[in-house]
């Protein structure tokens, strides 16, 4: 009987060739199992967007399909694109901020730009495939498995940037070959939010930026902010989002038939 060793470098365990998984028919690479093949291929796809390996190829520029649309000026687009010489940030989120375009339609353009279907996602959606997955997956990447139907062999996921879709089609199309997946495009925030709500939100809450503000007085804003928001769900509030404003946490909902906003300060 041959023996193999697992090719995940975080197993390596001793296993029989009649047990052992294969990816497909041309493979010689084994694993223990599907999952052990899943963890391995996580942390070759987080390796590789930490290096930028993959680049998408964008079929028309941004700015000129706002302007096909019409919802932006001509001369707020020039006036983003300037800012955008002396900034590390992307031009959507330059006219997002200045208040150029709602964060919908700007979504909407970035999904007919990437050739998929933008997708709004309740805020209380329950992520699929969250034990499968290591969790930095999820928040390296940014994005939201929300149906898995093993029984019908489907898959949707939703991801918050469109050239992060390049590296999970390659993951999701190497571990679920027979699979129909479907991709799409949601807010960012949301993306965050439903992502702390079912990981916990200290992580989400911690990669925020606020300037210059005292380290000590950022840790006990954040803490109350968790505190809030683990008390939001526990009273079933509805559409819970954080944003930050400078250097202050918004926190935004609806419970029955009002709406709320908080703002914690450090």
């Amino acid at each position: 009987m041959s023996r193999l060793t697992c090719a995940n470098p975080y197993c390596q365990k001793i296993l029989s060739r009649e047990n052992a998984y294969f990816a497909d028919k041309k493979s010689t690479k084994a694993y223990c199992s599907r999952n052990c093949f899943a963890l391995a291929l996580s942390y070759e796809i987080i390796d590789a967007h930490q290096r930028g390996l993959k680049k998408a190829e964008r079929r028309l520029k941004l700015g000129a399909l706002l302007l096909k649309n019409k919802l932006v000026e001509p001369d707020q687009l020039l006036a983003a694109l300037e800012q955008q010489k002396n900034s590390s940030q992307k031009l959507g989120e330059i006219l997002l901020e200045s208040g150029f375009i709602t964060s919908k339609d700007l979504l909407r353009i970035l999904a007919l730009q990437a050739g998929v279907a933008p997708v709004s996602l309740d805020l209380n959606c329950s992520l699929k495939l969250k034990d499968f997955f290591p969790e930095e997956l999820f928040w390296r990447l940014e994005f939201v498995v929300f149906l898995f139907n093993e029984r019908e062999k489907e898959l949707s996921l939703a991801a918050a940037d469109a050239e992060d879709l390049l590296y999970l089609s390659d993951l999701f199309g190497r571990i679920f070959p027979d699979y129909a997946i479907k991709y799409f495009l949601e807010e960012r925030d949301k993306i965050l939010n439903i992502l702390a709500a079912n990981f916990g939100s200290n992580r989400y809450l911690k990669e925020k930026s606020f300037g210059e503000a005292d380290n000590k007085k950022i840790v006990h804003m954040q803490q109350d902010a968790i505190n809030f928001i683990s008390f939001l769900q526990s009273i079933k509030a509805e559409d819970v989002r954080v944003l930050t404003e400078k250097n202050r946490l918004q926190i935004s909902g609806r419970l029955s038939d009002y709406r709320f906003r908080i703002f914690f300060e450090p």
